[in-house]
Parts: C-alpha cells; structure tokens; sequence
C-alpha cells in the first residue's frame, strides 16, 4: 500500500522545503534596490531640467516658422500683405493682414492663425534685421516688431533669435534674403550668410 503524502513530504530533505519557503526577498534586498534606484535619479534628473525646456524652445520656434510660412503663402494667393507682429516686452507673437483696400491698416485675421501666441515663461525673443543696423529686443525701449510678406513672395529678411534664460540656449529663425523661407537655423549658417 502507498505510504500517505504526509510521509512522503517527511522524506523530503529539510533544504528543499526551506528552499521553497524562501522564494521571496529580503527586507534589505529591497531597501538595496530601492537605494540604487535613487542614486541612479539623483544623478540624471539635473540633466533632465534642460530638457522641458528645450523642448518649449523648439516648440516655439516652429510656431514661429509655421506662422511665417502661412504668412508668405496666404499673401501670395491673396495679394495682400501679411505681418507677423511681436511684442517683444510681453513676448506675444501674431498675424494680421493688410486691409483690403490698402490704406495700411492692419487687422486681425479672424482664424486660428491669427490668434496671439506667447512664447514660453521668461524666454526672450530678439530680431535682427539682415543687412541692417536695426535690432529690436525686449531689452530695448521698443515695444513691437514687424515682418512684412508681401503678395509678390518676399519678406523682410530677418534673423529672429529665441533665448532659453535657464539654460541659455539660443534658437535661432532665419530669412537671411527677402526671397527665401524661414528656418530653424544655426549661428554658423547665419554668420556664413
């Protein structure tokens, strides 16, 4: 007659019934784990701070391109002229369009790309204008600036330079001749204009 399971688990060596109860883990095994982990934190969340940031920068700066690309083409299909207007203290940002029987008054577009814009908390926004003395900034005592597109597919060439006070990174949106679109650009690629 087969021997009861009681006796067969009586058998069974007393390490492999401890080994079975111990499958787990430690209270100090975890505390170890956990104190890894933190460490590992600590050491690349300062390099993670730049990154939203950054990222705002970016995003900002494709606004921008966006808007003067909208610009050019609408002034093109319409034959009206565009501006894309900044106020350089509030760091706002917008498109209006020329009147329609051109007497030079400007008015909103009434869309969505005539809403205002604003550029992320703190950033500064500087424009340049390309084979001129003119710069405009928010540190000056200026309290807007224009770039015209006008129907005939030129604009006024500008450089257009977004400061990330935290971090200091400078992007940089350039039409370097009336004739070309904006873009993201480099200081390199500026200087070699």
């Amino acid at each position: 007659m087969p021997a009861p399971a009681r006796a067969i688990t009586a058998n069974v060596p007393r390490s492999r019934r401890s080994m079975r109860r111990r499958s787990g883990f430690t209270l100090v095994e975890l505390v170890l784990v956990m104190l890894v982990l933190c460490i590992i934190l600590g050491a690349a969340v300062p390099q993670l701070r730049g990154f939203l940031s950054g990222s705002a920068a970016r995003d900002a700066a494709t606004q921008v391109v966006a808007l003067a690309q909208y610009a050019r083409s609408k002034s093109a299909a319409e034959s009206v002229v565009y501006r894309l207007s900044f106020d350089l203290q509030s760091g706002e940002y917008w498109l209006s369009a020329d009147s329609a029987d051109g007497t030079g008054q400007f008015a909103e577009l009434g869309n969505d790309f005539g809403q205002y814009f604003k550029l992320p908390q703190g950033m500064n926004v500087t424009l340049e204008r390309v084979g001129t003395t003119n710069v405009a900034s928010n540190t000056s005592t200026a309290t807007a600036s224009d770039i015209d597109f006008r129907p005939d597919g030129t604009s006024d060439p500008v450089v257009i330079r977004l400061t990330e006070p935290i971090t200091n990174i400078e992007t940089m949106i350039a039409a370097p001749a009336p004739t070309e679109p904006f873009r993201i650009t480099t200081a390199q690629e500026v200087n070699d204009q």
